[in-house]
C-alpha cells in the first residue's frame, strides 16, 4: 500500500465523495476508485459500502482511516526530522 493511497482512503472519507475527492485531488474518478478498490483487494477488507452514488463507510474503513492518520502523521514526523538534519 502507498501513501498517496491512504491520503485518498482518508479525503474520501472525509468528503464523502468520490467524485469531489477527485476533483479535489486533481485525479480521476476512475483512477480514485480503483485506488480504492485495490487497497480492499490487499487488505482483503470493503471499506465503503456503495449503494447508488452514495459511500458509507464499514468498521474495517473507519479501523483502515484511523491507521492511515496513525501512518501518515509518523512518515510526516520523520521528514521533518529528516530535514531537520540537513
Amino acid at each position: 500500500m502507498r501513501l498517496d493511497q491512504l491520503k485518498y482512503l482518508i479525503h474520501v472519507t472525509e468528503v464523502g465523495s468520490i467524485t469531489k475527492s477527485a476533483e479535489d485531488l486533481y485525479i480521476t474518478q476512475q483512477g480514485l476508485g480503483q485506488a480504492i478498490k485495490q487497497m480492499e483487494v490487499e487488505l482483503g477488507a470493503i471499506l465503503f459500502r456503495r449503494e447508488g452514488n452514495r459511500l458509507t463507510i464499514t468498521d474495517a474503513g473507519r479501523k483502515t482511516v484511523k491507521k492511515a492518520k496513525e501512518i501518515l502523521a509518523g512518515a510526516s514526523q520523520r521528514a521533518g526530522a529528516a530535514h531537520a538534519c540537513r
